[in-house]
């Protein structure tokens, strides 16, 4: 109790009121159980952060959302379950990334107050959690992806078990660069290598050379020189940076005189595609031409960031895939709005037509350098993102080349042994297992 003298008209008085801190603290024993009860509290809070199981990745996937964007200011979130998560784990997943977001300055408003719209969408593959975030800007879409393991006891045995076959086809006896290969139901192997091309039947053991011609060029061909085969019944092509060369097949496969001509003409890609590749360099203009099947304009001439290869997926609603040369992969259902963009993949990819899963799988390789060992994983198109749907293929040695296969039930890879420095011509197939 405190009292005060106040003035009045009637000379002085007392007024008297009950101070709250003065009874917090009248005794030492509740200064201390108040002190305790603070502690206790912050120490449950923190705890409940701690203990939710989603706060490791949505701390990684926030960060990668402001390497990627900067930091957005305001957003919108939306979190999408397509996994085999409860209800209550999506909404401890929803509550982690909030709290990522509001840690690095990021305030959730509503849409009208936006300047990004952030879409997190989790999934699940073979290896745990897929959680995907699509970043709208303005006219600009962004995508992340982070893989996971799962967080829960979760079983992912209603996704697609595939299994990536690879079968070697051609061994090189010596160190000179093999670029492409194609491989025909009548055992003719025609091999393409940075100064000729060979005709080659199996006779029941090995391959035995029918014919071979030279590729002579006027100019220097890039360190680094990459090389496509497109084989018809009566004729065969072959693609260099600044060259294109065509030899006539004779009725037994072999190779009449080969005619080159130092032209910079596109290169074919799938689906009636064609691009430009820089005769000085070993990837991809950006230059695309072709029919395009997901627009009322059936013809389309595209300039798209710089390539290594791509890969076209699906008969309808078609989706390209291109593997740029800033190490971002970028998928285009049509070339007139932004790609989805994807960090983490290798350089070579190539999409495959199978009987298993979706029909249509998207081989890529791993990122790295070529002195080590590869892998290749299949991927399918799930919710317009790709989904692995295989373990990772080791393969012994580097990729240098992927293509697919023209009868389009196979992918074509070039190796190179780092030890060795020879390369191994292989095809990967799909077993549905």
């Amino acid at each position: 109790m405190k009292c005060t003298a106040i003035s009045s008209n009637n000379g002085k008085e007392s007024a008297c009121y009950t101070s709250p801190l003065a009874q917090m603290f009248a005794t030492p024993g509740r200064l201390f159980s108040c002190i305790v009860f603070v502690l206790f509290f912050c120490v449950h809070v923190t705890a409940q952060d701690e203990a939710n199981p989603f706060t490791p990745q949505a701390a990684q996937l926030v960060t990668q959302i402001m390497v990627r964007t900067g930091s957005p200011g305001f957003v919108t979130l939306d979190v999408a379950n397509q996994s085999s998560l409860s209800a209550a784990e999506v909404s401890a997943a929803r509550k982690a990334v909030e709290t990522q977001l509001r840690a690095a300055n990021v305030r959730l408003v509503k849409p009208e107050r936006a300047v990004a719209e952030i879409t997190v969408t989790i999934s699940e593959n073979l290896k745990g959690l897929l959680w995907v975030a699509e970043i709208k800007q303005g006219l600009t879409t962004q995508i992340v992806m982070l893989q996971s393991g799962a967080a829960s006891a979760v079983a992912p045995a209603h996704m697609p078990t595939l299994q990536v076959r690879r079968t070697s086809i051609y061994s090189a006896t010596d160190d000179a660069p093999v670029l492409d290969f194609i491989l025909t139901d009548a055992k003719l192997l025609y091999v393409l290598r940075s100064q000729s091309v060979t005709a080659n039947r199996w006779d029941g053991a090995q391959w035995k050379q029918l014919s071979e011609q030279s590729l002579v060029r006027s100019t220097p061909a890039p360190r680094d020189v990459r090389g496509h085969l497109l084989w018809q019944q009566s004729q065969l092509s072959a693609y260099l940076p600044g060259m294109q060369c065509t030899a006539p097949l004779g009725s037994d496969g072999q190779l009449a005189e080969i005619q080159c001509r130092e032209v910079d003409d596109p290169w074919p890609l799938d689906n009636s595609f064609e691009a430009f590749f820089s005769s000085n360099r070993n990837f991809f203009s950006g230059i695309i031409r072709g029919a395009n099947f997901n627009s009322a304009v059936k013809s389309v001439e595209a300039s798209i960031p710089p390539f290594y290869s791509a890969a076209a997926i699906g008969d309808v609603n078609t989706v390209w895939a291109f593997t740029g040369t800033d190490g971002r992969a970028r998928f285009y259902s049509s070339f007139t709005q932004p790609p989805r963009v994807y960090s983490g993949w290798g350089s070579d990819i190539a999409s495959i037509h199978s009987e298993c899963g979706s029909k249509w799988q998207l081989m890529i390789s791993k990122p790295g350098d070529r002195s080590q060992p590869d892998a290749v994983q299949a991927m399918e198109m799930a919710g317009g993102e790709p989904v692995p749907v295989s373990a990772m293929l080791e393969i012994p040695g580097s990729i240098t080349a992927m293509w697919r296969a023209q009868a389009g039930s196979a992918v074509n890879i070039i190796t190179r042994d780092p030890a060795t420095k020879r390369y191994e011509a292989s095809t990967l197939t799909i077993d549905c297992r």
